[in-house]
């Protein structure tokens, strides 16, 4: 498995930052492995997140469909309530 390169890139930027902020060695060591591993798990995380999203794009697209002719309903009673004739009822 090759080495992730935007991982490597956010790790080696934070080591970056780390040593123009005079941090001690151990520091900047710590800081850029903590980077990397963060920005693995993060982006494995993300397509975890996506690929299972994927099957449930058509759902959704439905739904949201589905949802906006509900609105459109309900907006068209409600205009139709508030603009009918107000009857006069005086005793």
């Amino acid at each position: 498995m090759p080495l992730p390169a935007p991982a490597l890139l956010v790790g080696l930027l934070a080591v970056l930052g780390l040593l123009l902020q005079k941090k001690k060695a151990t520091a900047v060591v710590q800081g850029g492995i903590k980077t990397f591993a963060g920005f693995l798990i993060l982006t494995g995380g993300a397509g975890i997140l996506l690929g299972n999203l994927g099957s449930l794009g058509e759902a959704a697209i439905i739904a949201g469909i589905l949802g906006f002719l509900l609105l459109v309903l309900l907006a068209n009673a409600v205009m139709k309530t508030e603009s009918a004739p107000q009857e006069a009822t005086q005793a």
